[in-house]
Parts: C-alpha cells; sequence; structure tokens
C-alpha cells in the first residue's frame, strides 16, 4: 500500500508538469525519472520484479526521458508504468500473505517388539581373587642359605624342593645327639648287668637268713634243755640279726638297681628324642613345598643367614582359589533362597577369549564396616590359570528367574528408569525398574521391569506375554506423543 501511495503522489505531480514551462519540464522529468528508478529498485528488493523486467522497464522511461526532454512524459507511459507496479504490488501482497500450513515433524526411529516374560537377569559385579590356604614358609634353625631353587610364579609340586640350607651345623647337632643316646643305652646295658648281680646276691642273702634262722630255732630247743648256755644262744641271735640286715641291704640294693634301670631307660628315650629333634632339624635344611602350590613371593637369597622364624618364601594353593565379591542387599533375599534350598547360584568372568565359570559356595557372616551388602565366596575353576591372588575382576551373576520382565537394548533405556513404546506412531514414556542384564547369545540387553506407576495404573496385576512395540532410537528430546516413523530395515544413527 505504500508503494501505491507513492505512485499515485508520482502520477499526480507528472500531470502538473503538462502546464509549465519547457524549461520546467525538463528539471522535472530528470527528477522524476530518479524517482521512478528509485521506485523500481525498491520494487525489485521485494522479489516482485525480474532483473530482465526491471532493465526493460528502465530503458523505456530512460528513452521517454532523455530522448525529448521538452516533452512532458506521455500520460500512457505513467498509466502502463502504474499498472505494471500495482499488479507486481497485489502478486507480492498475495505471496506475503498465502502462507503454507506447517507440518508436524516425523521422526524416524528403529523399534523392536518386547514381550514381557521370564528372564534370568545378569548382575555385574567387582571381586578380589583370594585362597584361605596361603602359607609363609619360615626358617626352623639358623643356618647359611644355600640355594633357592624357584622363582615368584612358579608351580611346584608338594615335596619339590625349594630351598638348601647349610647342613654343617645341623649335622654336629646330629651327631652329637647321636652319642647321647649311644652312651645312654650303654648306661642301660651296666646298670642290667649290675641289677641282676644284685638280684644273685639277694638270692643267696635270702638263702642264708633261712639258715640262720633255723640255727637260731635249733640253738633256742637246746637252751631249754640247757644243752647251751645263755651267752651261746644271744650270739647266735646276733648273728641271726646282722645277717637279717643284710639281707634287708641287699634287697633295697636290688630296688635302687630297679629304679637306676627305669632312668636309664628315660634317659634312653630322652637322648632319642633329642636325636629325633636333631634329624627333623637336619631335615629343615631342606625347605620343600607342603602341597602342590603356587610360589606368590620369595624373601630369601644365597648366602643370607636365617634365624629361626625368618620369612624365606610365601606360596599358595591354587585349587582353594575364591573369588570374594560384595553383593548388594536387593539381591540377597533372592541369592539366599536359592541356597538354602540346594540350588546354585552361577557367574562367569569373560576374559575375552576364555571365559572363566563360577559358583557360588557360601556368604559370609558379617558385613565390613563401611560397605552395605553381604560378600560371597566363588569357588573357581582349579584348572584356569588366568587369575593370580590378590587380582580385581568384573564377574557376572546369574540371579534367578524373574516373571513380567521385559527385556531391550542398552539404547532404549533413558536414565535407567523410563523407556518408550510406540502407539499410534506416537511415543509414550514407561517408568521402569531396572533389574540387570542378560548376555544370552552374546548380546548385551538390559532387562527392566514396568515401575510401580505402570504397574498401579495397569488393569491387570499380571501381563505375562504382552508384547510392546520399543523404540530403540535413542532421541535427546524424546518425549510423550512426540510422532515418529517406525523404519527397521536400515540402521539408524542414534540422534545426538
Amino acid at each position: 500500500m505504500e508503494l501505491l501511495i507513492i505512485i499515485q503522489i508520482e502520477m499526480f505531480q507528472i500531470q502538473m508538469l503538462q502546464i509549465k514551462t519547457l524549461s520546467t519540464r525538463v528539471h522535472q522529468n530528470r527528477y522524476h525519472y530518479r524517482k521512478v528508478v528509485m521506485l523500481l529498485h525498491r520494487i525489485k528488493r521485494k522479489n516482485a520484479l525480474s532483473k530482465s523486467t526491471f532493465v526493460k522497464m528502465k530503458s523505456l522511461f530512460e528513452r521517454q526521458v532523455f530522448t525529448k526532454l521538452t516533452q512532458p512524459i506521455p500520460i500512457g507511459v505513467v498509466f502502463l508504468f502504474i499498472g505494471i507496479v500495482a499488479s507486481w504490488l497485489l502478486i507480492s501482497s498475495g505471496t506475503a500473505q498465502t502462507q503454507k500450513p506447517i507440518e508436524e515433524p516425523v521422526w524416524p526411529v528403529a523399534s523392536i517388539k518386547a514381550e514381557l516374560s521370564s528372564f534370568s537377569p545378569y548382575v555385574p559385579l567387582f571381586g578380589r581373587v583370594e585362597t584361605p590356604l596361603h602359607s609363609t614358609i619360615s626358617a626352623m634353625l639358623p643356618a647359611n642359605i644355600d640355594k633357592v631353587h624357584v622363582k615368584e610364579g612358579q608351580l611346584v609340586k608338594a615335596g619339590e624342593l625349594l630351598i638348601s640350607l647349610n647342613t654343617d651345623e645341623a649335622l654336629l647337632a646330629l651327631q652329637q645327639k647321636e652319642a647321647d643316646l649311644a652312651e645312654a643305652k650303654a648306661r642301660l646295658a651296666k646298670l642290667k648287668i649290675q641289677t641282676q648281680a644284685n638280684k644273685k646276691i639277694l638270692t643267696h642273702q635270702e638263702k642264708l637268713a633261712a639258715l640262720e634262722q633255723e640255727k637260731l630255732l635249733r640253738k633256742e630247743k637246746m637252751l631249754a634243755t640247757k644243752a647251751i648256755s645263755a651267752e651261746q644262744f644271744a650270739t647266735s641271735q646276733s648273728e641271726s640279726k646282722a645277717q637279717f640286715i643284710s639281707l634287708e641291704q641287699q634287697r633295697v640294693l636290688v630296688a635302687n638297681s630297679i629304679n637306676q634301670l627305669d632312668i636309664a631307660r628315660a634317659n634312653i628315650k630322652r637322648a632319642s628324642a633329642q636325636l629325633n629333634k636333631a634329624q627333623l632339624d637336619f631335615s629343615y635344611t631342606k625347605i620343600k613345598a607342603p602341597y602342590d602350590a603356587v610360589i606368590s613371593k620369595v624373601m630369601a637369597s644365597v648366602g643370607e643367614r636365617t634365624q629361626p622364624g625368618n620369612q624365606l618364601l610365601t606360596l599358595f594353593d591354587r585349587s582353594s582359589l575364591e573369588l570374594r565379591a560384595n553383593i548388594p542387599n536387593q539381591y540377597l533375599q533372592a541369592v539366599k533362597s536359592v541356597l538354602e534350598n540346594n540350588g546354585a547360584i552361577t557367574a562367569h568372568v569373560d576374559f575375552g577369549e576364555a571365559i572363566i565359570p563360577l559358583q557360588l559356595r557360601r556368604l559370609t557372616a558379617q558385613v565390613k564396616q563401611g560397605r552395605s551388602g553381604v560378600d560371597g565366596l566363588f569357588s573357581l575353576d582349579i584348572n584356569s590359570n588366568q587369575l593370580a591372588l590378590g587380582q580385581v575382576v568384573k564377574l557376572i551373576m546369574k540371579l534367578p528367574a524373574r516373571d513380567n520382565i521385559i527385556s531391550v537394548p542398552p539404547e532404549a533405556v533413558y536414565n535407567n528408569n523410563k523407556i518408550y513404546v510406540i502407539e499410534s506412531s506416537r511415543l509414550k514414556a514407561m517408568p521402569v525398574d531396572w533389574v540387570g542384564d542378560n548376555y544370552e547369545n552374546g548380546v548385551h540387553r538390559m532387562l527392566v521391569s514396568p515401575g510401580a506407576l505402570y504397574r498401579e495404573n495397569s488393569s491387570s496385576k499380571s501381563e505375562s506375554g504382552r508384547i510392546f512395540e520399543v523404540a530403540t532410537t535413542k532421541l535427546h528430546h524424546a518425549k510423550t506423543g512426540l510422532k515418529v516413523s517406525v523404519i527397521n530395515d536400515k540402521p539408524l544413527m542414534a540422534d545426538r
């Protein structure tokens, strides 16, 4: 409208030029030529006039103005120009006012059919390799180290020689104890001979005492018949008592000999025990593996002087290796239920080319300070040598199957608590609870269960078998009601 008013004003001014003088017409024609050209430029900038049309109209006015400067511009030319400009203005105005309707964008997404079903969740845990049979071998006697036969990490068999100690001192002690035992045995033999002699003397003494007793009885009868005097009878009594005293002394001597024999036998036992101890000490100069094991650390060096109690090396039984992992509280009830019913909770450690199977054997009886959950102890395959004592690894524990679970790719889950299902070509948010993962057929899937809000709004408590179409393309602007188009015949890049 603004341009139309300007054109009308210009037309009125051109008509007024027809009654003016020649010089005035010439001046005014030039002025209006510039005005018209500026007007054409304004129309062209609004895309209402093509470049070729602009050039033609400009040339037309140049011929009218500069060929006959003394003549006024014909009124027909002016009206022709006004008609053309008005037509372009109407076209331009109509184009500006006519707007195309805004179409709702449709986002291409991939999807899967997910069924509410029964799945066994896999839970990732972190564990540390340990063993209840981890031994430290120490020196048992003072000696110099002659040779170390093993190195750290070496596998050894039960009875295999580990370290050799110098035997000189132990051998001297052994020989001394052997001599002590021989001396004790000789002393016992001597006492046996003395005891036998004392017993023989005692036998003779007993016979003599019996004879003296008979003699005294005869003397007593003779005294009664006054065949002997009282002095003679008294002499016989003295001799009989002396013989009795000698007999008692011999009996004491025999008894002491028997006691001496007992002491000698005890000395032999003591000497024998000391000899055994010396032999045992001598055997300690050859330090051997107590069981099939792996050398975990060697602290001994050739030429060192050891003392009783000095640590020489450590080793552990590979067959007793266990993996200790903390099981979160949310899974404890299910795990305890399986163990109480003599069921099996399995797990595995994935090393890429090798998978080490595990089985939960027991739960610890106490919770460590500052930690939640309870530690579980998993047994290892004794043939596996990929794990080292003290190594921290990631393991995947398989839980008992649960009902009403959905298996979806990780990219379908938002913040571990929401997925989007597709209904009537539009997204609909579904709150979910993450219950674990699944790795069947080597494909990682997340296992989720419909959240409490969904279950409260659901018409039935159990919807096992229901199938959802779940969007698997990650959209950063995903929301309920977003219009989508499912395209599953070719891969789609996730929206970033």
